[in-house]
């Protein structure tokens, strides 16, 4: 997917400023578990790991 598919035919992309705003920005999310989708990568050799998840839905 490209940057000019990304929230094609749907809503506007909402952006955080950390994951922290995210979870707070919907009172539900703050007790739902996470779902790892197994995915680990990095930008670089020498860069910060990174994991794919989604938060599952609560209730």
């Amino acid at each position: 997917m490209t940057r000019k598919d990304a929230g094609r035919g749907g809503a506007p992309e909402k952006r955080y400023r950390s994951l922290a705003n995210f979870y707070t920005a919907d009172p539900r999310r703050i007790h739902s578990r996470e779902l790892d989708v197994g995915l680990w990568w990095r930008e670089d050799a020498a860069g910060p790991l990174h994991r794919a998840q989604a938060p599952r839905a609560p209730g």
